[in-house]
């Protein structure tokens, strides 16, 4: 006895050439369909391409400019004050940014402390003890004049407690303007 056809096997099914045309012909007699995905399309790519570039503290160098956003308002009438700017960058990390355009912050120097995980926490003052002097130095350097009497300054920014427990042991120094105001320039070698 013969065995009966299952339902689906009295079609003929088409090719996945078959198909693909077949979608590209009614997305064709689809005109405004076309438009909206060619938008949505363009859009998500201006987008990833737009989209600034994210960083932790563990990943910034000596010469990485930054934006560090200080809330909701994009539209921030200065860098923000040292305390408020590294905690946002330990917590939450930064932008990237060109050097050449407006930034608030170029990344003088960074270290990692030698201390393993379980290493109880020194305290600020033990762990900016020494750096102070190393980012002095490194800003002649870096800046192409010494730090006094520079329209430029820096901040040294280390682990807080709850971040030194989580293991974090990464130190930096930060470049800003001394009146805060946005660098549109790089610092590097601009001898200001």
């Amino acid at each position: 006895m013969a065995k009966p056809k299952r339902e689906n096997d009295r079609y003929v099914h088409a090719s996945l050439r078959e198909q693909l045309t077949g979608a590209l012909r009614s997305w064709r007699s689809h005109k405004m369909a076309l438009g909206v995905a060619a938008i949505i399309l363009t859009g998500g790519l201006a987008l990833a391409v737009m989209t600034p570039s994210h960083v932790r503290i563990g990943d910034l160098r000596a010469g990485d400019c930054l934006y560090v956003p200080m809330g909701k308002d994009d539209l921030q009438a200065d860098v923000g004050l040292e305390a408020d700017v590294l905690l946002v960058l330990y917590f939450q990390g930064a932008e990237r940014a060109p050097c050449t355009a407006s930034h608030g912050h170029e990344v003088l120097a960074t270290w990692t402390y030698p201390e393993p995980a379980g290493t109880p926490w020194p305290g600020r003052d033990a762990l900016v003890a020494g750096r102070a002097a190393a980012c002095t130095s490194a800003f002649a350097d870096y800046v192409g004049r010494p730090h006094d009497g520079s329209a430029l300054t820096f901040t040294v920014g280390v682990p807080d407690e709850p971040r030194w427990t989580a293991g974090s042991r990464v130190g930096i120094c930060l470049l800003y303007q001394r009146d805060r105001a946005f660098l549109t320039s790089p610092a590097r070698g601009g001898n200001r």
